[in-house]
């Protein structure tokens, strides 16, 4: 720790000034919409000496008349305030810096699905019913008679009847159906991975411009750069400390043209001498 009596109006960078074992020399993250809470005499006491500010706080017009306020309230307490910047971070998803990033290509196109339907339609159809009939049958019987004295007979019949169901059939006309099958169009989604050097182009263009419109600001005595950094898979990306190192050079060479004495910061992750390999 470097012990400090230097008593100028310049906020000293987090860290650097007296401590002992009560007190903490650092800087804390604050929200747009906790700026009323800020009790700066507490801060300064805690040994806070740096607060990074989200950037909603300078963009949304909402927080315009809260941010002067709060910006003279931190020069009088001597903390410094460096604008708190989400780089590659945007609608809820990470931006990969290098331009290689995962988009969804929307396909239509037909597909030949068997889906089956019934189809309807009226057939002849052969149909058996039963009727009450006479059914016609001989009775025989013996018929005698003499014949030189002697009593004969021979076999005759007579018709004679019994009622009997029998089959007969008709044809009537009945609702038939057969299943077929359509051919249904569907649309195919198809994840595609690739490079756009115009997207992270323009991209990283309008964020160094808005990054210097934040440091143009009276009061703001930084750049605070978050999401700095791939989701712990940067090896597999061909130029991801590249594209790292480069966006942070080029918002320091921006920044520092405008204010020579800005601090720039940024949230690293705690892996240290691995942070290249991951992040």
């Amino acid at each position: 720790m470097v012990n400090s009596t230097d008593n100028t109006s310049e906020p000293m960078a987090a860290g650097v000034g007296y401590s002992n074992s009560n007190t903490a020399n650092g800087a804390i993250w604050v929200r747009a919409e906790d700026m009323g809470k800020i009790n700066f005499s507490m801060l300064k006491t805690g040994g806070i000496h740096d607060i990074f500010l989200l950037e909603t706080a300078f963009s949304d017009a909402k927080y315009k008349n809260n941010l002067t306020k709060f910006l003279n309230n931190a020069k009088a307490a001597n903390i410094r305030v460096s604008a708190w910047v989400r780089s590659f971070y945007q609608n809820g998803k990470w931006v990969d810096p290098s331009g290689k990033y995962t988009y969804q290509v929307k396909t239509a196109y037909k597909v030949a699905v068997k889906t089956p339907y019934k189809y309807y339609y009226k057939a002849k159809v052969r149909v058996a019913y039963k009727k009450w009939v006479k059914s016609y049958y001989r009775s025989y019987y013996k018929s005698y008679y003499r014949y030189k004295g002697k009593l004969l007979f021979r076999w005759k019949y007579t018709t004679k009847y019994k009622w009997a169901k029998k089959t007969y059939y008709k044809y009537k006309y009945k609702t038939r159906y057969v299943i077929k099958y359509k051919t249904t169009y569907q649309t195919k989604y198809e994840t595609k991975i690739g490079y756009n050097s115009k997207y992270i182009t323009s991209y990283i263009n309008n964020l160094t411009s808005k990054i210097s419109n934040y440091i143009k600001i009276d009061g703001v005595n930084g750049i605070h750069l978050d999401y700095l950094r791939y989701p712990g898979t940067a090896y597999k990306y061909k130029y991801g400390t590249y594209s790292i190192t480069n966006f942070v050079s080029k918002v320091a060479s921006r920044v520092r043209a405008i204010k020579p004495n800005a601090l720039l910061s940024a949230a690293l992750r705690p892996e240290t001498s691995v942070n290249a390999y991951y992040y």
